[in-house]
């Protein structure tokens, strides 16, 4: 048997047809399979997400008693007059507020991705305030403002887990402190997120974005993969320096946004 096809010089044979025939029958099997393990890689992506948010609220849910403990120690003593009682008050009330705020947006999930013009200072200051009493001494410098597109609680969550990783890093010998710096060129702003704990030596770098890579020993990187997906995500370049018994250092490379893409929309989200 042999059959011309339409609008083509030749023919095809049996055997060609038997063929034809059978990948028609497969081929749909293994377009499904194909959506059945990218859909299973986006759920798992969430789930790690979801767990790396959970960790960071694990880390901190002791910030969150802070403010409480202040403001009960405060109106139980006669040390300070009524004005200043009700200036701490005020301020812990909000310091409080922001932790769970912050904490509420990051637990939202199933959301659709949110891209605004982000304040990558304000942003970096949010994400340190929530480990403040993780630290002996923090030190922000920001030099340039700076703006890039991104999804805010994404971000937050990927400077949050640095900062996370290096408070749990913190060192016995010496004062646990962190610097951040951000500054920036013509196209990139650049951080340096710094600590003083233990360091890592070059095999622990070498897999440090690995899923079973952890500082911890009832650790599993989870935090650590939501930086390198939410960076990926972002076209943030991640470096790491890091001398044991002398702390790491995180550098980022974030593309920057003119003002003329700084739209007025994006600035009222960012003002919000």
């Amino acid at each position: 048997l042999l059959f011309q096809a339409p609008n083509r010089i030749g023919f095809y044979n049996r055997d060609n047809i038997s063929i034809l025939l059978r990948l028609k029958s497969e081929l749909g099997d293994v377009i499904d399979r194909v959506i059945h393990t990218q859909s299973m890689t986006h759920e798992l992506n969430d789930a790690r997400k979801i767990l790396s948010v959970l960790n960071i609220a694990n880390q901190y849910h002791h910030d969150l008693k802070t403010p409480l403990a202040i403001i009960d120690g405060v109106i139980s003593t006669d040390i300070y007059d009524e004005a200043k009682r009700r200036e701490i008050v005020i301020e812990q009330v909000k310091r409080g507020s922001q932790l769970i705020a912050t904490m509420a947006n990051m637990l939202k999930e199933k959301r659709e991705r949110k891209i605004t013009t982000i304040d990558l200072g304000q942003t970096l200051e949010r994400s340190a305030f929530l480990f403040e009493s993780s630290f002996d001494h923090m030190n922000i410098h920001i030099a340039d403002t700076c703006h890039i597109g991104g999804d805010a609680v994404d971000l937050t969550i990927l400077f949050s887990n640095i900062i996370k990783n290096a408070a749990e890093a913190a060192s016995k010998e010496r004062e646990n402190t962190l610097t951040i710096i951000l500054s920036k060129n013509p196209s990139h702003a650049r951080i340096e997120i710094r600590d003083s704990g233990e360091g890592m030596n070059e095999e622990k770098q070498a897999e440090l974005w690995q899923l079973t890579s952890s500082k911890k020993t009832d650790g599993n990187a989870i935090g650590l993969q939501a930086v390198k997906r939410i960076a990926e995500e972002h076209n943030i370049i991640i470096q790491v320096e890091s001398t044991p018994d002398k702390g790491s250092a995180f550098f980022l490379s974030c593309p920057l946004i003119s003002k003329e893409q700084i739209t007025p929309h994006h600035a009222v989200e960012e003002n919000k």
